[in-house]
């Protein structure tokens, strides 16, 4: 469908919020066309990451707890605290596959929005990911990369202050996190969709990203929470549906748990946690528009 949405231009923010929404309201039936199938993986790779959390949290850090409160035997605990060999495994590659999905949907996503800023129109694109695609992804795991190791060293050491120092040393993490956050989000759009070096994204993003981009995505970042709040209950509710019956069980009492419910939570996480990606990938062109 035709539209007089322009993707290249100067806006404001509210211009960038409005064309946004716009874009998708005036194309939904063909941008959901394009991004069904990997909304699906996302949702499916997304159950099975909370599934070996609910796993690991029920069957091992639950005991563990319960014992160290009844102040038993600390080797026991820790035996119990620590996963065996295949729960592990099981774990390591639910969260490859679901960081894969999250890539994958993302790749998408821009290759969407590049077309659209030379055709106006949404493309119909083949299920597989194309040789562009496969690329973009690459940048964009490189930038997720290099922003977390470098998140995960500074929240290591200011971890350590807290615990030497002052607690309270650990609320700065609250702003880091959210500076870090805005930062990866402006260097990943500049380095995936504008093809720019990993450097010049960088400088870029760190000149950027606490101005006009980061008011964009502090304001579309309200809404979208809300809803993906609403989109997570069933996942709250399986998590703490479990650990209550582990709980009973631990305490010699029948959880009262039917059989089928990590299936049908499975299903359930999968769909609103597709939903939480459809939100997020949507969300995403209002800050392109800014790029």
């Amino acid at each position: 469908m035709k539209t007089d949405i322009f993707f290249n231009k100067e806006r404001g923010i509210k211009g960038c919020i409005s064309d946004g929404w716009r874009i998708f309201a005036l194309n939904w039936r063909a941008y959901i066309k394009a991004l069904w199938a990997y909304l699906i993986f996302t949702g499916m790779a997304g159950a099975f990451f909370v599934e070996m959390n609910v796993q690991y949290v029920c069957n091992h850090l639950l005991p563990a707890l319960r014992l160290y409160q009844m102040k038993g035997n600390p080797e026991i605990i820790k035996m119990l605290a620590m996963p065996e060999l295949s729960l592990l495994c099981y774990y390591i590659l639910s969260a490859v596959v679901l960081g894969t999905a999250l890539f994958c949907t993302h790749s998408r996503t821009i290759q969407l929005m590049l077309h659209y800023a030379t055709e106006q129109t949404l493309p119909q694109l083949p299920l597989p990911l194309l040789k562009d695609e496969r690329a973009t992804a690459l940048r964009i795991l490189k930038t997720n990369l290099s922003f977390g190791l470098l998140t995960a060293i500074i929240t290591a050491g200011i971890l350590a202050a807290a615990w030497k120092w002052q607690p309270w040393i650990a609320l700065t993490l609250i702003p880091l996190y959210i500076y870090v956050s805005a930062t990866a989000n402006v260097c990943e759009l500049q380095h995936a969709l504008k093809c720019k070096s990993f450097k010049s994204s960088l400088v870029y993003a760190l000149k950027h990203s606490m101005g006009l981009t980061f008011i964009i995505q502090f304001i579309t970042f309200i809404p979208s929470a809300l809803l993906c709040l609403v989109f997570i209950m069933p996942t709250c509710i399986y998590a703490l549906t479990e650990w209550a019956g582990n709980n009973s069980m631990l305490m010699d009492d029948p959880s009262g748990l039917p059989s089928y419910l990590p299936f049908m939570f499975f299903i359930l996480n999968a769909i609103g946690l597709a939903c939480c990606a459809f939100v997020g990938s949507v969300r995403s062109w209002t800050l392109a528009l800014k790029q």
